[in-house]
């Protein structure tokens, strides 16, 4: 039978040690959740594709409706965003029980493009859950200080 050198080093892995560790998790479980209303922004999934006049991009807002959604251009960059805000109200007149909730959801998303996008010449269409931003080809920026 073997026997087992005792280290002459403390014991850094002790029951203390582990207490601490749970109760740093749960101080950031706590701040976490408190966090969270401030948090719930999404990213915007996004497809783009191009043809030979044009640069096509899909982006899949489904549960928004069309007055929820923004789009915003300038120069060469475009912003997608979608808000909305939803309150559920219930009243038990026979309990005298009175329950509201709001909720916010945001999403957002922006993208830059290698041309100046015109706003006049770009055209926008949202069905079945999908904005279509759809804007033709412009001539290529030359250097990157052409972005600005």
């Amino acid at each position: 039978m073997a026997s087992k050198k005792k280290s002459n080093l403390p014991n850094i892995f002790d029951d203390s040690f582990y207490e601490f560790l749970r109760s740093v998790e749960n101080f950031f479980d706590k701040s976490m959740q408190q966090l969270k209303p401030f948090l719930n922004h999404e990213t915007i999934p996004i497809d783009i594709h191009e043809t030979s006049s044009e640069v096509v991009v899909e982006a899949q807002l489904s549960g928004y409706n069309k007055d929820q959604i923004k789009v915003e251009i300038s120069g060469n960059q475009i912003w997608i965003s979608a808000e909305k805000k939803e309150i559920t109200e219930t009243i038990d007149e026979n309990s005298n029980h009175y329950y509201k909730e709001q909720s916010l959801q945001k999403a957002e998303r922006s993208l830059t493009l290698p041309f100046i996008v015109s706003e006049e010449e770009t055209k926008t269409t949202y069905h079945d859950g999908i904005l279509k931003i759809i804007t033709p080809k412009k001539k290529q920026l030359e250097s990157r200080m052409d972005y600005f």
